[in-house]
């Protein structure tokens, strides 16, 4: 018959708490013992022993008395845990571990008990020693399962001429090989563990060494230890391991892109950046715009072609220092910084012969006269004559502008600015071009562009402070006139000037404002 754990009063180990009341893994070792192995022990007999030999391990507060799944060797070196994991058993004999909710105390509980049938999922269960199905428990949670070894014929003594082979350490684990892999170490520090101890608390007192969390180290083997749990071991000829619990596979990180190599910078290309920005024109047909990292002139090459009279803003040269030495003009776009960096945003240029001022429009010939023809003659225009006419204040001058409008630059080289009715524009002066005259912006000046301003935009802010207050003055006439009244002689010239005086120091204190 099986035993019991109901039928045990006495204290478990040297806790505070029964056999009765908390010795389900000793009464599972007891039936393991007996009905497995033939070895009839009862759960008083086997508390004593393990007491006497160390085998318990007190829990983190003291309370209770812990076992492991391998401590039953320490009574029988000979049984031992075959495996281990989580769930049902694949076979006996075999110890299971439930976590259920106890009804009593409706406590979540921790229950063990010995397998009497794997197949059929039966136990007998330590607390009244029946059998019975373990779902009478939600079904196992863990298990562990165990295997007596043969034990060994005694050798034959040797010759006295003979040394004896020295003794070997009792074998506390068993070894399973498998190909080199890499893991990580999770614990902050993982423990590695001396395999060769036979007890919790030597093992707990005694580790090896320990290592940092996050360390990746390569391991060749995995211990199966006789008190339960697998261990790597980066060493299959050293007795130690890291706790497989304590660990996760390697995971490599991926690999980071190739970043582009940056462009290298010609060996043969010199990069100037204008003094102000030229509006060119191409002048064939067509014309190529020319990769300009070329190595000789059987290599040279066009990336494209636009049209004659293409108009081009030109940013910086590039001058070639070998060959026959040609010179490039860039656009900004792919210029970029290669004045001071030595390499553009884009190695393409047009040749400079390639490349024209753009052309002013014709002048209107002379209107001939009877019939006769006048001879005409022509002058090649300079596109920028008409800057010369420009005339500098002596200083900024206030205006504001009274209608909206766009303002382009007239050289050609800024954007298209809009102008809102009633923004203020300071002026330093006036140009001429094409007939039409044009206020300059101090802020154009500064930037070195020409922003045409026509005259009829803007007004002068003083103007318009004049004419507000000439409009304010005639509202007041009719009041100036009730005030008067009809006084005569000293009482009204008085009068007169005092209420003037009055009129005018109100309204001027208010266009101040």
């Amino acid at each position: 018959m099986a035993y019991a754990q109901i039928n045990y009063t006495e204290e478990l180990g040297n806790g505070k708490y029964t056999i009765k009341e908390v010795g389900c893994f000793l009464t599972a070792f007891c039936n393991l013992l007996s009905e497995d192995f033939g070895e009839d022990v009862a759960p008083d007999t086997l508390n004593d022993f393990f007491k006497a030999h160390g085998t318990y391990v007190k829990d983190p507060d003291g309370a209770l008395e812990d076992l492991a799944w391998g401590s039953v060797s320490a009574y029988d070196g000979n049984v031992h845990v075959s495996g281990s994991g989580n769930g049902a058993p694949p076979s006996t004999p075999a110890i299971v571990k439930f976590v259920y909710k106890s009804v009593q105390t409706g406590l979540q509980t921790t229950h063990f008990c010995r397998v009497a049938d794997a197949s059929q999922g039966l136990i007998t269960d330590s607390w009244d020693g029946k059998v019975k199905s373990w779902n009478v428990y939600g079904g196992p949670v863990a298990y562990a399962t165990y295997t007596k070894s043969v034990p060994q014929p005694v050798p034959p003594v040797q010759p006295i001429s003979t040394p004896a082979p020295a003794a070997q350490p009792p074998t506390t684990y068993t070894v399973q090989d498998i190909p080199d892999k890499q893991i990580t170490l999770k614990l902050d520090p993982t423990k590695l563990w001396n395999l060769n101890l036979t007890s919790w608390s030597a093992m707990t007192a005694n580790p090896i060494a320990a290592s940092k969390g996050g360390t990746v180290v390569t391991v060749k083997a995995i211990a199966h230890h006789k008190l339960g749990g697998a261990y790597y071991m980066p060493d299959p000829g050293k007795p130690e391991g890291y706790n497989m619990v304590d660990c996760e596979d390697y995971t490599p990180p991926a690999p980071e892109a190739p970043k582009p190599a940056a462009p290298a910078k010609p060996a043969n290309v010199v990069f100037t950046k204008l003094d102000s920005p030229l509006k060119l024109a191409t002048n064939k047909q067509p014309t190529n715009v020319w990769d300009l990292n070329f190595k000789d002139d059987a290599h040279a090459a066009s990336n494209r072609a636009v049209d004659k009279g293409t108009v081009f803003i030109a940013y910086g040269k590039a001058q070639r220092t070998d060959l026959d030495k040609p010179a490039y003009f860039m656009s900004q776009e792919d210029f970029g910084d290669a004045d001071t960096s030595g390499v553009p945003a884009k190695y393409e240029g047009i040749n400079t012969v390639d490349l024209s001022p753009v052309a002013a429009p014709a002048a209107p010939a002379p209107a001939a006269s009877d019939g006769e023809t006048v001879p005409v003659k022509v002058v090649p225009a300079d596109p920028n004559k008409w800057q010369q006419s420009y005339t500098k204040n002596l200083g900024a001058v206030a205006y504001v502008a009274n209608t909206n409008a766009v303002i382009d630059d007239l050289s050609g080289t800024g954007a298209p600015e809009q102008l809102i009715k009633g923004q203020k524009v300071n002026v330093v002066g006036t140009f001429e071009k094409d007939g039409q005259k044009y206020y300059r912006t101090a802020k154009s000046a500064a930037d070195g562009l020409w922003y045409g301003l026509p005259v009829d935009v803007l007004t002068k802010e003083s103007e318009l402070k004049d004419d507000n207050f000439i409009e304010d003055a005639l509202k007041e006439v009719p009041k100036l006139r009730a005030v008067l009244g009809p006084q005569n002689g000293r009482e009204k010239a008085l009068a007169t000037a005092a209420t003037v005086d009055g009129f005018f120091s109100r309204l001027l204190h208010r266009n101040k404002k």
